[in-house]
This record gives C-alpha cells, sequence and structure tokens, in this order.
C-alpha cells in the first residue's frame, strides 16, 4: 500500500508519533542535561580545589624559598662584597640554599656579576638593565621578578631577589637566585603535570603572559588578546574560580583558576570537554537508538488508528468537491448527524453565506471610495515595492494628462521619465525603508505648473517588510507664494529690529529738545517708549568724572573743528546705578548765515557688558601675571622671579661693591613626613615651614620656593657673613618650635648652604655653591648649616645650643 504525503492520516501518523519520539527526547535531553550540570558542577569544584591546593602550595614554596635568600642576605658581610672569591667561599658552605635553586647569583651594585654559583658563565656579566635588578636597587627590598627569558639560553627564569645592605642601609651588593620554569624544580613541575586523562596546569601572569605551559611552544610567550578568552581575561583579572568555556584556540574544556598571593601570577587547571563529559555522550547515544525502535513499532499503530477515526471527515470532503464542481446543483454542504464533523459542515456553509455577503459590501465600498479619491483635488496613488503603479485616481489625468487605466502596471521612471524620477529618487528610498518621506516639488522639477508637496507613507506588512507606498500629493501653489511674501515681510522686519539695538537721538540745537528712540528707555531700564527731554536734562545723567572727557569732544563737533564726536562715559539709569554707553553724534545740518550747528543727531549703544569683560579680562591677565611669578602652595617667588631678583641684586652689588647672600635650604626627612601622613599634610607642613621663614628676614629680603622642599633666601646689603650666619641661627632655632598640622604635632628641622659673593659670581655659580654646602650640611647629621667660602672651603656652622654635638658644630 503506497502511503501519500498529503493524505492528513499519514500526517497526523507523523504529528503523533513526532510528538511521542519529541517528549521522549525531550525527557532524555533534560535528563542528560541535569546529569551533565551535576557532573560539571562536581568535576568544577574537584578541579577549582585542585588548583587553589596547588596555588597554596607554590605560594608556599616561594615564601619558604624567597625566605631562605633573605636569610642568608643579612648574614652575608658587607665587607667581602668586594671579594668575589670569598663571597663564593661562603656560598659553597650554604648547600641547604645551593638545593632550592638552580643557580645563585651576587651583583654589584653597578649591575656587575660577582658569583655564579654554579659557574654559569655569566661572572662579570652586566645585569643593570634587568627589571628585577632595578626594582631592588631602587627600593632597597626583597623582590620576586617577573618571568623572563636569559640572554644566551633563550630559557625562561624567574629571579628571586635581595638587597645586601651595609650599616648606613645602603645597597652594597643584590644575591640573587634563579629558577628555571623548563627544569624540574617546583615550579617546572607544572608544565608537565596532568588534569585526568588529556588535562594540563599553566601557569599565567597578569600582565597576560603565558609563563608555564604544557606545551613548550607556548611558554613565555603573550597570552590571547583582552576579549578573545573570557575565561583568561577573569583569570588574569585576579578572580578565582571555576567556569566551561572555550579558550583563544578553540578548545572547549572545564577551566579552573586560583591566583597567587606572593606574586602577580594565576594556576591554571585545564580539562577538556570531551574527557570530562564523555559518560553523558555514550547516554546520548544510548536514547538515540531507543528512540529509533521506538518509532519503528508506534508509528503503524497510530497511522491506523487515525484512519478509522477521520472516516467521517473524508466524506465530507467528498460532498464538498462535488459542490465545487456544480455549484448550482446545491448551495450548502449536505449535514448528517451529530458529531464534530457534522458541526464543521454547519459551520461551513454559515462562512459561505457570509462571504458572499462580505464580498457584495466589499464591490460597493471599493466603488464608494473610487469616487471620493478620483474627485479629490490631490493626487493619490499605491505603488508596490518593484515600483509600480497599482492605483492612481482620476486627479493624475486632470494634473498631468494621464490616465489612471494607463498608469496602472508601469513603473514610475516610465511614467515620470528620468528627469521627474530622479528628482524624487531619495525619498523613494526612505519610503521603501519603511520611513515616511515628506518633500516639495517646485514647478521646474514637479513637471507641471504646479508647486507640489509630496508624501510617501509606507506599506508595511505585519513582518516588518515594506509592500509598497502610498502617494499624497496636493497643490501647494497658493500656500507657496503666502509663505514667500510673509518671509520677506519677516525680513524686513528682521533688519529694523536688528537696528533698534541703537538708540537714535535727534537735539535740536535752537530749543535744546531731544527727542530718543523707544531703545534709550530700554538701555536705562525702562519700557520700550519713545523719550523727549531737553539737552541740559540728558548732561544731569552724565557721571561727574565723565564731563570733562565728554563737553569738549561735542564742542569741537559743533564748531566743526571735528566731522563728529565718538565717546564712551557713563550715565545714570533708572535704578541710580551707572552703566557705560557709547555716544556717536554728527552735525546734519548748519545756520547758512553763520555756519552754526542747528541739528545734532547720533545714536547710543549700552556697552556696560562689554565695559566689564574687559576689566574681568585685565584681571585675569593681572592674576596670570602672578601665577607665572610665584608658588601656588606658599605664595612665595618661585624660580623665575627668584632668577630675576638675584641677577639684580648681583648687578647692584657688582656696582655697590656690597656683599650679598644666598641661603639654600630644605626641610629635613620631609619625605617621611609626607609618606606617612600624605600630601595634604605635606602642603600644609611647607606652608607653615615658608611662614616662619619669612618671619625670620627683612622684609627687603626674597624667600623662595624652587621646588619640593627646596627653598632659596637673598639678603642683600649684608655687612659681613657675621650677619648671615645670626640668621641662619634664627631660623633653625624658629624651626625647633613645634609645628600643628592636621591636629598633629610635628617636629621638623631644616638644613642650610650658605654663599657669599660681592657680584663677581653669576647667579647659577652661586645657587650651585650654596647647593653644594646644604649636601655637607645634611651629610653632617642635618639641622645645621654650612657656609661655601670662594675657594669651596666648607666651613661648619650649628644652631645655638647644640654646639657641644657632633655634626653640627666642628668639623664631622
Amino acid at each position: 500500500m503506497i502511503v501519500k504525503i498529503r493524505s492528513l492520516k499519514t500526517k497526523v501518523t507523523l504529528i503523533v508519533t513526532g510528538c511521542v519520539v519529541t517528549l521522549l527526547v525531550l525527557v532524555s535531553v533534560l535528563e542528560a542535561y541535569r546529569v551533565r550540570t551535576d557532573l560539571r558542577e562536581v568535576l568544577g569544584n574537584q578541579q577549582h580545589t585542585l588548583v587553589s591546593r596547588v596555588a597554596d602550595e607554590i605560594d608556599e614554596k616561594l615564601k619558604t624559598t624567597h625566605g631562605a635568600l633573605i636569610a642568608v642576605s643579612k648574614v652575608i658581610p658587607p665587607d667581602i662584597v668586594n671579594d668575589p672569591a670569598r663571597l663564593k667561599r661562603d656560598l659553597d658552605n650554604r648547600a641547604g640554599l645551593q638545593s632550592l635553586f638552580d643557580s645563585l647569583f651576587i651583583f654589584s651594585p653597578d649591575g656587575m656579576t660577582l658569583v655564579d654559583l654554579p659557574a654559569t658563565r655569566l661572572r662579570g656579566a652586566r645585569v643593570g638593565d634587568r627589571e628585577f635588578f632595578r626594582e631592588v636597587l631602587r627600593d632597597r627590598k626583597p623582590h620576586i621578578s617577573q618571568p623572563f627569558l636569559g640572554r644566551t639560553s633563550k630559557q625562561p627564569f624567574v629571579m628571586l631577589t635581595a638587597p645586601i645592605l651595609n650599616k648606613r642601609g645602603e645597597v652594597a651588593a643584590i644575591f640573587a637566585g634563579s629558577l628555571s620554569l623548563l627544569r624540574p624544580n617546583f615550579l617546572g613541575k607544572i608544565g608537565a603535570a596532568s588534569v585526568g586523562k588529556t588535562g594540563s596546569f599553566a601557569l599565567l601572569g597578569r600582565d597576560r603572559t603565558i609563563i608555564i605551559s604544557g606545551d613548550e611552544d607556548h611558554v613565555m610567550t603573550p597570552g590571547p588578546a583582552p576579549g578573545d578568552s573570557p575565561y583568561f581575561d577573569r583569570a588574569v583579572a585576579g578572580e578565582e574560580g571555576w567556569e566551561e568555556s572555550v579558550n583563544s584556540r578553540g578548545l572547549h574544556a572545564l577551566f579552573s583558576y586560583s591566583p597567587l598571593e606572593m606574586v602577580p601570577w594565576v594556576v591554571v587547571a585545564v580539562l577538556p570537554a570531551e574527557e570530562a563529559f564523555a559518560p553523558i555522550v555514550a547516554i546520548q547515544r544510548h536514547v538515540a537508538q531507543m528512540t529509533i525502535l521506538l518509532l519503528v513499532l508506534v508509528a503503524p499503530l497510530v497511522w491506523l488508528g487515525t484512519r478509522y477515526l477521520l472516516a467521517p471527515l473524508l466524506r465530507l470532503h467528498d460532498a464538498i468537491r462535488r459542490i465545487r464542481s456544480d455549484p448550482d446543483t446545491a448551495l450548502d454542504v449536505p449535514v448528517r448527524g451529530q458529531d464534530e464533523i457534522s458541526d464543521l459542515a454547519s459551520e461551513f456553509n454559515a462562512l459561505m453565506r457570509e462571504q458572499t455577503k462580505a464580498e457584495a459590501a466589499r464591490r460597493e465600498s471599493e466603488h464608494r471610495l473610487r469616487m471620493i479619491t478620483d474627485n479629490t483635488p490631490a493626487l493619490i496613488s499605491y505603488v508596490d515595492s518593484e515600483l509600480r503603479y497599482r492605483y492612481a485616481n482620476a486627479t493624475y489625468g486632470e494634473w498631468f494628462g494621464v490616465t489612471p487605466e494607463r498608469m496602472l502596471g508601469r513603473t514610475m521612471r516610465e511614467v515620470l521619465g528620468e528627469s521627474g524620477y530622479a528628482s524624487r529618487e531619495p525619498h523613494i528610498h526612505e519610503a521603501l525603508a519603511g520611513r515616511k518621506a515628506d518633500f516639495d516639488l517646485p514647478p521646474a522639477l514637479a513637471g507641471s505648473e504646479r508647486h507640489i508637496h509630496t508624501r510617501y507613507v509606507p506599506d508595511v506588512r505585519s513582518d516588518g517588510s515594506v509592500a509598497g507606498f502610498f502617494i499624497l500629493a496636493s497643490d501647494v501653489t497658493a500656500l507657496k507664494h503666502s509663505d514667500r511674501m510673509l518671509r520677506e515681510s519677516e525680513q524686513q522686519l528682521s533688519l529694523a529690529l536688528e537696528g533698534s539695538q541703537l538708540a537714535l537721538f535727534d537735539w535740536n540745537i535752537a530749543t535744546g529738545e531731544v527727542f530718543l528712540s523707544d531703545r534709550w528707555a530700554v538701555i536705562l531700564g525702562g519700557k520700550p517708549a519713545p523719550t523727549h527731554t531737553t539737552f541740559a536734562a540728558l548732561a544731569e545723567l552724565v557721571h561727574p568724572e565723565d564731563t570733562a572727557q565728554l563737553d569738549p569732544l561735542i564742542r569741537d563737533a559743533l564748531k566743526g573743528v571735528t566731522p563728529y564726536y565718538r565717546v564712551e562715559h557713563r550715565v545714570r539709569n533708572n535704578d541710580g546705578g551707572w552703566i557705560w554707553i557709547q555716544s556717536h553724534g554728527q552735525v546734519t545740518a548748519r545756520d547758512h548765515r553763520d555756519g552754526r550747528a542747528v541739528r545734532l543727531i547720533g545714536t547710543n549703544a549700552d556697552v556696560t557688558e562689554r565695559k566689564r569683560a574687559e576689566a574681568e579680562l585685565a584681571e585675569s591677565r593681572t592674576q596670570l601675571e602672578r601665577a607665572a611669578q610665584h608658588d601656588g602652595l606658599t605664595g612665595l617667588p618661585n624660580r623665575n622671579l627668584l632668577g630675576d631678583r638675584l641677577e639684580q641684586a648681583l648687578a647692584r652689588a657688582r656696582r655697590n661693591q656690597q656683599l650679598i647672600s644666598l641661603f639654600y635650604l630644605d626641610l629635613d626627612r620631609f619625605k617621611e613626613i609626607n609618606d606617612a601622613l600624605g600630601h595634604a599634610a605635606g602642603d600644609a607642613l611647607l606652608k607653615a615651614f615658608a611662614e616662619r621663614l619669612n618671619a625670620c628676614v627683612r622684609e627687603t629680603d626674597t624667600v623662595a620656593r624652587v621646588g619640593g622642599d627646596e627653598f632659596v633666601i637673598l639678603l642683600e646689603d649684608v655687612r659681613e657673613d657675621g650677619d648671615a650666619r645670626a640668621i641662619a641661627e634664627k631660623i633653625i632655632d624658629a624651626m625647633r618650635r613645634e609645628f600643628h598640622v592636621d591636629a598633629k604635632t610635628l617636629r621638623a628641622t631644616t638644613s642650610i648652604g650658605i654663599a657669599f659673593t660681592r657680584g663677581g659670581t653669576s647667579g647659577e655659580e652661586l645657587m650651585k655653591q650654596a647647593d653644594a654646602v646644604l649636601y655637607e650640611a645634611k651629610r653632617a647629621g642635618r639641622n645645621g648649616y654650612r657656609v661655601a667660602r670662594p675657594a669651596l672651603e666648607v666651613v661648619e656652622g650649628k644652631p645655638p645650643g647644640r654646639r657641644e654635638k657632633p655634626g653640627h658644630g666642628g668639623k664631622s
């Protein structure tokens, strides 16, 4: 028996069988998903526990190994640093330390390799450019480097370093131990370890470097770019956890990651999803086999049952087909029985009767709509998505001489012509894109004597596609003419309003009467209105200080000395305040008998805002000039202003053979105070320090801040060097008093370098001399001063009350 695919029985059989199979598959998939989720959770947590344990072990071993290196660095005598042989013998006796590292090194402060154990042929090589060396030398603290490649071996290493400090806390040497990432030490073993059968471990740097990997080709290579591997981004960001993801190389796996505490590294474990979820795949294969077997058994049973149930419906189908072939034989489908199929036949008969009535109503409605659109004085049409006219009203014939019948089925390009289509093409694209388009076409583009306003309304289907668009066009020729007339009128009015910013005045000199336009009342603070007044009344409004300037200018214009006058002066407004106006006037009529002026016409303009802006600009320039020559924190002269004053003082000293003195001083241990209390407290201390300096010198002396905690004092007309010493001791004594900053009590001292000259030394050389002896004062223990002689002999000074302490008096 051949089963036709269009048979309802076959379709029902397929649908029922499909539903059963789909339900079975859905249940199986959901159960497999649940099992997979549980398995994924268990594997992820186990793998994360393993990674966390490995990370803790690496942290502990790094801590222990580095701690051993630091402990040895503290017991190595700094005095044997310059004797490599003794250093090597000392390290040879430390077999326990050697077992922790692949190699041990000692570097000099200038980067020279003094000792390498065991010998690596690096002795004498320089490492001053290496980051691990520079950081220890700068911070004087132990450090664990980022992995780097050896210059000769091209193998990745990690360097653990510790400074060897002398008694003064300076770096005498740097003690270092290296760990190769490819050797079987506690770091190198990470790359060889495995997770499951096919998984692996990796060690990543927070700088996105792959430090260690099961694949040696990826060791010390850049990781994927940000966004290429989500798990990688979270791991190097310092997050801890696990996830199922796909890396940048397309590997689908479970990734677990845990950051180290000792260094900015991350331990990662990778278990491929193929291995992790292999049991789930086996279950899904078994479910597929069962589904196929069920399909073979259920489908025939469903088909037989459906054939029995649909037999009455098939008889109804045969009756309807006979009615279609001979409609006149019967109007209704015969109805037999009381079952659902009989109800369906009754509903079909009712539907056919309703459809007949609806078709008649549609034809009547279409006739009415055609009557309305054909008698509307506007263009109405419809164009499909292929730009072919499917409807057009009779107005097209009246405007363009083309009947709607000739337009139907033709494209817009054929009906409008190339030029007409080109002028409308951008708007057509808008409509086909689903957006309304409104535009005007002048007669030259519209193809008629009319000015047409057109609107394209898109016909958008329910799925968002555009079936075509409606065209609605109306004749707006009269409206455009009115609009043009209105714009011309508005332009004339705008020109008149622009001129109203000036107050026009007309002065009858013979009578003294003055007429002013509406704007004058507005300038004085009132409402627009013409003003009739006298010249004497206007003169009373002028500011007394401006009368002496205004009267001569008006007098010269009246006498004909100047062709006109223009002046800016103040007048009193209605509120009693003063405003600035610019007055411009010219004599327009004179007595023909004696040449006297009889009429003067001009304008007044309010320039108060401009005057205010000019004043603010002048004030801003003054402030900028001060800011360029003074320190923003203390208000003291800065290095620029100090340089000018120093050059002037040297010129006066050479001219008058006077002695001048320059102090170069700074706050002792200011960096420690600033680091401990913060920059705000440091700034407050600097301001208090500057105030005390100003209090210790004369008003004619210059106290300047030249940078950070460095200050310079310039003393002119010094009678002898003892006067400068007295001021230095006064300053040191003043700084001994406590400073109160942010509710804290601070003690701060100062060191001073003093240089003298009678003008024979340049300002730069004088600053260098004072700076040099300042350094000597700080080396001698701070809280004191030193004096430079012309031969650069350092003369020591000390604060009063402490002359017996070493470093503050006498030779140190």
